[in-house]
C-alpha cells in the first residue's frame, strides 16, 4: 500500500472515532465512555522492531506517538516479558452495547423507523423483503456483517473470524493502578493472533483472544476450555501479580475480508444498491456509515478502489473452490498482515 493511501485510511478510520466521540457528547450519552491511550506492546524483539518501524511511519505523518523499549515499557505496563511498545493519545474505551442502545432511542426520536427481529430474505432494485412484509425505497443501503453471503451477495468475499473475550470479577482499585503505573491504557500485543486487554470503569480486567483454529471455526464456540486455559495462562504469565478470578467468557464472529479491508460500494447492475460488510470494529462502521450516504448523494469516490466490492484479492475464487473458504481467507489475511 502507497503511503498516501496508508494516510488516507488512517485518517477514514479516526473520522469514525471522531463521529462516535461526538454522538457520546451531542447526546450525553452513558456508556462508561473513558479517554484512554491506546498501547501496543511487542512479544519478541522482532516484533519491537516492526513497532519502531510503525512509530517511525507516525512521525512522518506527523501523528503522535511514543517509542517505549525493553528498559521503559514497564513504566507503561506492569510486566517484565514485553519487549517494547508504542503508545498515541486521542481514544477511549466505551461499552458498545450501551452506545449502540441510545443510538437507536436517539434515532427512533427523530422519526426513524427501526425494525428488529425482522431479517430481511431478498433484495430487489425497488427494496427489500422480509417474511411478513415488503419495503420500497430509492436507495438501498445493504449494512451487515459476516451474513452478506446470505443473501446471496458476495459469498466468496465475506467470512468471519472468531474471538473471545473474557472479564475478570472486579479487581481492588490498587491493582488497576498496578497494571498500568501511569495512566489507565487499552493495550494489544503483536501475536498473530493477538491478545487485547483494558479495565473497566468498575475494575474487571477483559482480556481477549483465540488460536488459529478457534478463529477461522466455522461456528462460534460458547464454551470453549482450550481457550478459557491459553487466556488464562496469557494473563498469569504476563500479569501474575492480579488475583484473577474469571466471571465471564463470550465469544464473538467478526466479518472479514480476504484483505482485511471493509467491502462498501455500490451494487454493479443496480447502483441503487449499496453494500456494507466486513467493517471490523465501530470506527469502521461509523466512518462507513457517513461515507455511504455521500456516495449515493454526492458522487463521493475517494476511496472506491479500496474499498471496491468486486476487487481482486490474492487468493482468487477458483482456487478458493477447491482448497475451501477458511483456508483461503486464512492464507489471506496472514499474507495481508505480512504485507503490513
Amino acid at each position: 500500500m502507497h503511503g498516501m493511501d496508508a494516510q488516507r485510511i488512517w485518517e477514514f478510520i479516526t473520522s469514525g472515532v471522531e463521529t462516535i466521540r461526538s454522538n457520546i457528547i451531542d447526546h450525553s450519552i452513558e456508556c462508561q465512555y473513558q479517554e484512554k491511550d491506546t498501547l501496543m506492546v511487542a512479544t519478541t524483539q522482532r516484533s519491537f522492531k516492526k513497532l519502531t518501524h510503525e512509530h517511525e511511519t507516525r512521525l512522518h505523518y506527523n501523528l503522535k506517538s511514543n517509542l517505549h523499549s525493553k528498559d521503559t515499557i514497564q513504566t507503561i505496563i506492569n510486566s517484565p516479558y514485553y519487549f517494547g511498545g508504542v503508545s498515541y493519545g486521542n481514544t477511549f474505551s466505551i461499552k458498545a452495547f450501551d452506545y449502540c442502545r441510545a443510538m437507536k432511542q436517539i434515532l427512533q426520536k427523530l422519526g426513524v423507523q427501526i425494525y428488529e427481529e425482522s431479517p430481511v430474505i431478498a433484495i430487489s432494485p425497488q427494496g427489500i423483503k422480509t417474511e411478513a412484509a415488503q419495503v420500497f425505497a430509492q436507495n438501498i443501503i445493504v449494512a451487515t456483517d459476516y451474513q452478506l453471503p446470505d443473501l446471496a451477495a458476495f459469498s466468496y468475499d465475506i467470512y468471519h473470524v472468531q474471538t473471545f473475550l473474557m472479564a475478570s470479577a472486579p479487581l481492588p482499585p490498587e491493582y488497576a493502578q498496578m497494571l498500568f503505573p501511569e495512566r489507565p491504557m487499552m493495550g494489544w500485543d503483536t501475536d498473530l493472533i493477538y491478545h487485547y486487554f483494558r479495565m473497566t470503569e468498575d475494575n474487571r480486567l477483559l482480556l481477549g483472544g483465540a488460536d488459529l483454529f478457534a478463529t477461522y471455526s466455522p461456528y462460534a464456540s460458547g464454551h470453549n476450555p482450550r481457550i478459557f486455559k491459553q487466556l488464562s495462562n496469557y494473563a498469569h504469565t504476563y500479569f501474575p501479580y492480579l488475583p484473577l478470578q474469571w466471571e465471564y467468557m463470550w465469544p464473538g464472529l467478526i466479518g472479514i475480508t480476504k484483505d482485511l479491508f471493509p467491502l462498501a460500494g455500490k451494487d454493479k447492475d443496480n447502483p441503487n444498491i449499496y453494500y456494507i460488510s466486513g467493517a471490523a470494529g465501530l470506527p469502521w462502521a461509523a466512518a462507513l456509515g457517513n461515507y455511504a450516504i455521500e456516495a449515493l448523494y454526492d458522487n463521493n469516490n475517494q476511496l472506491d478502489a479500496i474499498f471496491d466490492p468486486y476487487r481482486r484479492f490474492l487468493v482468487p475464487h477458483a482456487i478458493q473452490a477447491v482448497i475451501g473458504t477458511r483456508l483461503a481467507f486464512a492464507l489471506s489475511n496472514f499474507g495481508q498482515v505480512g504485507s503490513l
